[in-house]
């Protein structure tokens, strides 16, 4: 007989955090026990009558939406152990709950912490302020802002500097426009850049100047805040992200390093859901094209369409692009097609002409009438989708080509088209 399993240690938790985190996520007790722990375990915990396992708690962070730190009691001494709160405090505001940061954040300030997470910590505080207009946002922003300076970070000083110039802004404080103009050239010498803080900034400017009524100057602002890269290369902000943690920690300064070693992992796993998220859209899209539900086909392409473009996926962005044309085809809306090839083509970025996208434009002469230019595309695209190895489209292709010349009233290539069809079938079947 086995070795009894022991019961798991409770894990410390913060005294009403499970119930502030249930009813701010609008849940019942049974809707956080999920059928995996009872009702009543939630209460207890709750209520502090017992303490939650690893798993238990882990539960309760993914169905309230907050992570499991959250929920721990904040650990005490040492240089850097407040960074994780800290880190929490700074997803609250991204999340848009300052009012959750200003409450948490006395838990940290009345400890002992190091400059750098004290100078953060005031930073957070400060944003948080700034939403809620709170006449202290100011002095937070200023004190981090300095502290930062005093520290040699640019970048950090940077960004307190950004948003106290919001503050200012919002208050119609003229200061704001100059501290925008002295601090855009210091933003634009950041290395590594920081293309998003430079946008951030110069769109601020540009809100200044509107409320200056000057109007030329304001949209010369919002056109170099708009004209820049697209803020969304993941890839490229992971990799600064880990340049920054390799030199501080090169420095021995493990507090920054970590701070940034977070963000790229971060980065990159949102970089990796997009892929997957995008490629689950598109291969729905072209299940419900094989259904012929075409509405729903279309809406499912063109929203994985606006992400892969979004997230630099331009091999992908072709062949989404290729299954909108063959929508237009089915419903025949040639010019529509046509569009829809055209862009594919474009996204192709001078790729050679893939057999798929041969295929729909032999579709699509036929459409038009054009017997002639549909065989010749047929043809070349029988060649390059053998060639590409693509056999349920090479199926495909055979099956239409076939299907069309029975139509123009070649019956004997018909036929040989769908001999292939079922020939090439028959040899992707698995034994």
């Amino acid at each position: 007989m086995g070795k009894r399993r022991g019961r798991l240690k409770g894990v410390d938790v913060r005294a009403g955090s499970v119930r502030q985190a249930r009813l701010e996520a609008g849940l019942s007790l049974a809707a956080v026990a999920d059928g995996v722990v009872t009702r009543a375990a939630i209460h207890l915990i709750e209520s502090g009558r017992s303490r939650p396992s690893q798993p238990t708690l882990e539960l309760i962070a993914r169905r309230t939406g907050r992570p499991v730190s959250f929920f721990l009691v904040p650990r005490r001494g040492g240089a850097g152990a407040f960074a994780e709160s800290l880190y929490e405090l700074e997803l609250e505001l991204l999340a848009g709950r300052p009012a959750a940061v200003v409450a948490r954040a006395g838990e940290l300030a009345s400890s002992a912490l190091s400059a750098w997470v004290r100078a953060r910590l005031d930073l957070a505080l400060g944003q948080a302020e700034v939403e809620l207009g709170l006449s202290a946002a100011e002095g937070h922003l200023q004190d981090a802002r300095d502290a930062f300076s005093g520290q040699g970070d640019a970048e950090m000083e940077l960004r307190a500097e950004v948003a106290l110039i919001g503050w200012l802004d919002a208050r119609g404080d003229p200061r704001a426009v100059r501290m925008a103009e002295e601090a855009l050239p210091r933003t634009r010498a950041l290395n590594p850049p920081q293309p998003e803080l430079e946008a951030e900034l110069e769109g601020q400017l540009a809100r200044s100047l509107v409320r200056a009524q000057e109007w030329a100057r304001a949209r010369d602002h919002y056109q170099g805040a708009l004209g820049g890269p697209p803020p969304l290369d993941l890839d490229q902000m992971a990799e600064r992200h880990q340049e920054s943690a390799r030199w501080h920690g090169a420095q021995g300064d493990g507090e920054r390093a970590e701070h940034h070693l977070r963000a790229a992992l971060t980065l990159r796993r949102l970089k990796r859901y997009a892929m997957l998220r995008s490629e689950m859209e598109e291969g729905l899209g072209e299940v419900l094209v094989h259904l012929g539900e075409w509405s729903g086909a279309e809406e499912w392409l063109r929203h994985s369409a606006r992400q892969a473009e979004a997230f630099g996926f331009g091999h992908r962005v072709a062949q989404i692009l290729l299954a909108l044309a063959e929508i237009e085809i089915e419903r025949g809306d040639t010019g529509a097609a046509e569009r829809a090839l055209a862009e594919a083509s474009g996204a192709a970025q001078g790729a050679p002409d893939s057999g798929r996208r041969a295929m729909l434009q032999g579709r699509l002469h036929a459409l038009r009438g054009e017997p002639g230019p549909a065989r010749e595309r047929f043809e070349l695209a029988l060649r390059q989708l053998r060639a590409e190895g693509d056999a349920e489209a090479l199926v495909r292709c055979h099956t239409a080509y076939s299907a069309l010349l029975e139509q123009w009233g070649d019956t004997a290539g018909a036929l040989d088209h769908a001999k292939r069809a079922l020939a090439t079938a028959r040899r992707e079947q698995p034994d």
